[in-house]
C-alpha cells in the first residue's frame, strides 16, 4: 500500500511511503492544497457534506497520483493542527485534535 503525506505549508512538500521505502516530494501547487483544505473543512462541518467531500477528495487523489506516480495511494494531509485522511475507497476522515487516533489503513 502507498501512502502520501502532504503538509499544508507553502513550501513543506511531502513524503511518499511505499513497500520499497520513503521518498520526499516537492510542494504541490495551490490548487491541490485548496482542494484538500476544502475536504478537511467539509468533513469537520458534518456528515451532510460527506458526499461533496468524498468527490472532492477523489479529484485531489487523482491529481496527486499523477504528480507522484502512485496508483491508489491514500493521502494524509496535515495543515497546522488539522489532519485529514483520504483514500482506500472510504470517505475522508478527520483526525481529532489532541486525541489518540486509530485508523485502519488496510485496503477495503
Amino acid at each position: 500500500m502507498e501512502i502520501v503525506i502532504l503538509f499544508g505549508g507553502v513550501d513543506a512538500g511531502g513524503l511518499v511511503i511505499t513497500a520499497h521505502g520513503i521518498r520526499r516530494i516537492p510542494p504541490f501547487g495551490p490548487e491541490i492544497l485548496h482542494e484538500l483544505r476544502a475536504v478537511n473543512n467539509l468533513v469537520r462541518v458534518g456528515r451532510e457534506f460527506g458526499d461533496v467531500a468524498t468527490r472532492l477528495s477523489g479529484q485531489a487523489l487523482a491529481q496527486i497520483g499523477k504528480a507522484t506516480g502512485t496508483t491508489g495511494a491514500s493521502v494524509v494531509f496535515a495543515d497546522g493542527d488539522d489532519v485529514v485522511y483520504c483514500g482506500n475507497g472510504r470517505p475522508p476522515i478527520p483526525f481529532p485534535h489532541g486525541g489518540n487516533v486509530q485508523v485502519e489503513l488496510q485496503a477495503a
